[in-house]
Formats: structure tokens, C-alpha cells, sequence
């Protein structure tokens, strides 16, 4: 029996009628979208190497030449602005270059190629790598220079009258990311735990994953953080450290754990009333060197924001490391009557301390205390020697004290062209004691 042309019609239709329906085919969906967002992958990750890869061809020629051949070349150029060379050669650090490309972003032909143009040298100042150790001084300068640039060009292009897109209003909101200090309005924030607002300026402004913002947004957390009270601020510390050292999950370079373990050592310092923090002291002395071997890296590496040394923090870790090195070397339990507590009284007049291993099969403690060289031996029966110290320089003996353990064999070598200055013994603590003060008051010591 034939079927008529409507009734055909109304069997075709009956699916929609009733919904369409899975098929068992359809029951893999979750396979396909999987496979589908893996395609997609990789399609974007070839295209961006094929973007990387031209992008980085355009800087190096116009680095070479100092030319741009086509108006599509000055998109690619500003996306590269940010891009330094192994030697530390890029757009930023050529001052020429970079205002001849600035000049070129702002006159191209086209509103849509100048914003363009704008977004591309945004994306140029998120990415520089303001941070890395082979950034040279003069490209973040020209770093500094687009950062002025990108405020002065955003507030000109805001006064048009035209429609502006979504991204250059967001970027109105976030006016402080082009300021000296970008984060600061996050550390509080970041402090309690919330990184909501600066994540949301992350997402809207498409800043790239390993951008110096998060590196600057740990900065300004330690900043914060240093301006609170004593009791507020030592809370804070475990967690300050752990971003300091990047196990906060955003990696630093070393460069900026030092900054920031200097701001937190200083800021430490300052506390009307402290107990060593031997965690900090340990990260400082790993960043820093030891503070009477190594003062010219603390006066450069640790300095107030006038850029003048801190002197203050130096002899916080230098007096700790003192009374470590003497009471390790005793192990007498530091009472009142020991041996490590009578040279402890003495840390502050100490100039350097040393360990001379070996020393007569045990080993010795050697100090310079004013003007004078004193080895103590480990061994109670044995006296404490002291050497004037500019004999012992004169005969080569500043070269050994470089280190925290001493050649001893090499050190008795030395001595043993040296007359002593005084000897002591050590079974009568007091009679110690007074011949120390003695020998101090006699030489005019000062206080390290």
C-alpha cells in the first residue's frame, strides 16, 4: 500500500515531536569531547609555535636592521618588545629601536591597528623577564620606559570617542599594574589568604602565567608585612618565608629571594624585643655569607631603602652565629660556670671566630679579639694562647681565616713563628675571666 506524500512527512517528523533521542553511539560522548579538546591543543600549541617562531624572526631582523618592511610586521615587533637574547640583546635594552617601534604603534594606519598595537606592547611589558639575573640595568630601563608609555597612550586613547573594547576597560580598573609598585594594592588581601582581586586582573588582562606580577605580588606581601606591628609581623614569618623561598608555589629567582629575605631580616632587626629566628638567620646566611667574612655582600645586599647598609641586621645574625659556633664548640650545656658561657660575654668583642681542626688530635677554637689572635684549645688541660694579630698577619696567617673550619696543621705552622702575647689557663674560670678583661682593657678592644 502506497503512502501519501503528508503521511511520509509526519513519519519524518515524529523524532522532533518526541525529542531526539541518544543513539548508543552518542554514549562515548565523554571520549569525543576529550579527544576533541585534545585536538584542539594540539592545533593551538602548533599554532603558537608557528606564532613564537615568527614573531622571534621579525625582532631579530629588525634588531639587525633597524627596519620594518610591512605594517603587519609592527604587531609581531610589539608582541617581541619584551624578548631579550642569551647576551641580553632585545627591543627594550636598544633605546633607538624601542622608541622608533613606539612611534610606529601609535601612528599606524587604523584605530583597530593601533589597538592592536597597544594590546601587543601590553603583552610585551607583562612578559619581560624583569627578574632573571641576565636582565642588564639598561633593558629594564627601556622596560620602565614602555611601562610610561603604555599610561600616556592608555589615558589618549580612553579620551576617543569611540567604543573602546572590553579588555582596555578592564585595564582602566588596574591602572596601579602600570605603577612602580603594582601589587600593593593586593597585600593585604594576599596576606589574609584571598587572591581573588589580583587573579581576576591575571584572567582579564590575559597576563601571561609566568609574568614578574606574581613575583611583584610576593614583594608587595613582604612589604605589607614589614609595616605591621612586632607581634603581627612575627605571626606572619613561617608564611613569609616559605614565599621568600618560593614554596609558596610561585617560584622566584634567587635574585628576588635575596631582596626579600634581607627586607624580612631588617625588618626583624627593628623588633623592640626578639629571640634568634634560626630558620631566618640560616636563609640569610645562605643568601648573604657570613656577616664578618662576607660585610660587603650584607652592605650591598642588605640596605634600607636610601640603599645604606644595614648594619643593625648584620650584628643580629653575626651575634647569633657567634654564640652557635662557641656553644657547639663547647657542648658544656651553657650554665653559668661553663666555659661557653664565659666566651660568650666575649662574642661581642669578637671580630671573627674559626675552628682549627686539627688541633693537637682534637681541635680549637680561634678568635680575634681586638689586637690580639687566641686559640682555645678543646681540651681543658691545655692553655689558652694569644698572639699579637698583626704578627700573625705579617707571617701569612689572614689567608687561613677565610672559612669557618681552619687547617689546623697549617695554622700551627704559622704560629710557630709568632711569640705568644699571654697564655691562660683554663681550670680556674674566674682567673680566666680577669685576665681577658685585662688583656682587652690593655688593647683598647671595641665592641664588633
Amino acid at each position: 500500500m502506497s503512502i501519501s506524500p503528508l503521511a511520509d512527512l509526519d513519519g519524518r517528523l515524529a523524532p522532533f515531536r518526541n525529542g531526539i533521542s541518544a543513539s548508543p553511539e552518542w554514549h562515548a560522548r565523554r571520549s569525543m569531547a576529550e579527544m576533541l579538546g585534545m585536538i584542539r591543543n594540539r592545533h593551538q600549541s602548533k599554532e603558537r609555535l608557528v606564532r613564537h617562531a615568527l614573531i622571534l624572526e621579525s625582532v631579530v631582523d629588525y634588531l639587525r636592521s633597524g627596519k620594518v618592511m610591512r605594517p603587519a610586521d609592527i604587531s609581531l615587533l610589539c608582541l617581541g618588545a619584551g624578548w631579550l637574547d642569551g647576551e641580553g640583546r632585545g627591543i627594550l635594552a636598544d633605546r633607538k629601536l624601542r622608541r622608533k617601534l613606539l612611534i610606529l604603534a601609535q601612528t599606524i594606519t587604523g584605530r583597530r591597528s593601533r589597538l592592536k598595537a597597544f594590546r601587543s606592547l601590553l603583552y610585551a611589558y607583562w612578559s619581560f623577564p624583569l627578574h632573571d639575573a641576565a636582565t642588564s640595568t639598561k633593558a629594564v630601563r627601556g622596560w620602565r620606559e614602555l611601562r610610561d608609555w603604555l599610561k600616556v597612550r592608555r589615558a589618549e586613547i580612553n579620551l576617543l570617542p569611540s567604543r573602546k573594547p572590553m579588555w582596555f576597560n578592564i585595564l582602566g580598573q588596574h591602572l596601579h599594574l602600570l605603577d612602580e609598585n603594582p601589587c600593593a594594592k593586593y597585600a593585604k588581601a594576599l596576606l589574609r589568604g584571598n587572591m581573588g582581586e589580583l587573579q581576576h586582573a591575571i584572567d582579564c588582562l590575559f597576563i601571561p602565567a609566568d609574568s614578574w606580577l606574581k613575583t611583584e605580588a610576593v614583594m608587595a606581601q613582604i612589604t605589607e608585612a614589614s609595616q605591621w606591628q612586632d607581634e603581627a609581623f612575627h605571626a606572619l614569618l613561617p608564611g613569609l618565608l616559605k614565599l621568600a623561598t618560593g614554596d609558596a608555589g610561585i617560584r622566584l629567582t634567587d635574585g628576588v629571594t635575596r631582596r626579600a629575605i634581607a627586607r624580612l631580616v631588617m625588618r626583624y632587626a627593628r623588633q623592640k624585643q626578639h629571640q634568634p629566628h634560626e630558620d631566618l638567620f640560616i636563609l640569610a646566611l645562605g643568601k648573604f655569607g657570613n656577616p664578618w667574612r662576607q660585610q660587603p655582600s650584607w652592605d650591598v645586599l642588605v640596605c634600607d631603602e636610601g640603599g645604606n647598609p644595614c648594619l643593625l641586621s648584620r650584628e643580629m645574625v653575626s651575634a647569633w652565629l657567634k654564640d652557635r659556633m662557641i656553644g657547639e664548640f663547647f657542648e658544656d650545656g651553657g650554665g653559668e660556670e661553663s666555659r661557653s658561657e664565659l666566651w660568650r660575654k666575649y662574642a661581642v668583642f669578637m671580630q671573627m671566630i674559626s675552628l682549627a681542626v686539627p688541633w693537637k688530635k682534637d681541635r680549637a677554637l680561634v678568635v680575634r679579639i681586638g689586637e690580639f689572635l687566641v686559640i682555645v684549645p678543646q681540651k681543658t688541660d691545655e692553655s689558652i694562647v694569644t698572639y699579637p694579630w698583626e704578627t700573625f698577619v705579617a707571617n701569612g696567617g689572614a689567608r687561613l681565616l677565610d672559612k669557618d673550619a681552619v687547617d689546623g696543621v697549617r695554622m700551627q705552622k704559622i704560629i710557630d713563628h709568632c711569640r705568644p702575647a699571654l697564655r691562660l689557663g683554663q681550670a680556674n674560670p674566674a682567673q680566666c675571666d680577669r685576665m681577658l678583661r685585662g688583656m682587652l682593657l690593655s688593647s683598647g678592644a671595641r665592641e664588633n
